[in-house]
């Protein structure tokens, strides 16, 4: 039985982080990005962060993992595969030079002692009005280092919660 568990988990692991086709792997900020689209103007599919090793056992983790999505103000989706957990994240930034809202998402991948964070489908809307219509984020090298960084900014304190 334990070890269907930790196939089952190797087996997500290993396809989650296989990029599509003809994508291309990028490292930026401490994860891993697939981009997509053109070689001309890439966007970000996918950004895996670091493999997270905690004292805990997958069920032990999966609670914690819930109660660390509701005590950051997110909604865990009940619909989500065993051994993963998915919320929406979303974030603003307002500045003289720059505003925007980002939002992308957040897969909490669940193991045996071990988790990692991976957004998926980052989005950003250029500046922080209601209407403004979100589009995917652009590859670091094409200007999307700024909101690709408060996306990942917002996962700290879901990390370290998973650490108490």
């Amino acid at each position: 039985m334990r070890w269907n568990g930790l196939a089952r988990t190797l087996a997500i692991t290993l396809l989650a982080a296989a990029p599509a086709a003809g994508a291309q792997e990028v490292s930026f900020a401490g994860h891993q990005l697939t981009l997509a689209g053109s070689p001309q103007a890439p966007v970000v599919a996918r950004a895996s962060g670091t493999l997270h090793m905690v004292g805990l056992d997958a069920g032990e983790l999966a609670a914690r993992a819930r109660s660390c999505l509701t005590a950051q103000g997110l909604t865990p989706d009940a619909q989500a595969p065993d051994g993963r957990l998915q919320a929406t994240l979303a974030v603003q930034r307002s500045g003289l030079l720059s505003a925007f809202r980002a939002r992308s998402q957040l897969w909490i991948e669940i193991g045996e002692g071990q988790f990692r964070l991976v957004q998926e489908a980052p989005e950003r809307a250029a500046g922080a009005e209601a209407d403004a219509a979100f589009a995917p984020v652009p590859a670091p090298s094409a200007g999307g280092g700024k909101v690709l960084e408060a996306l990942f900014e917002a996962e700290r304190p879901l990390v370290d919660c998973l650490y108490r």
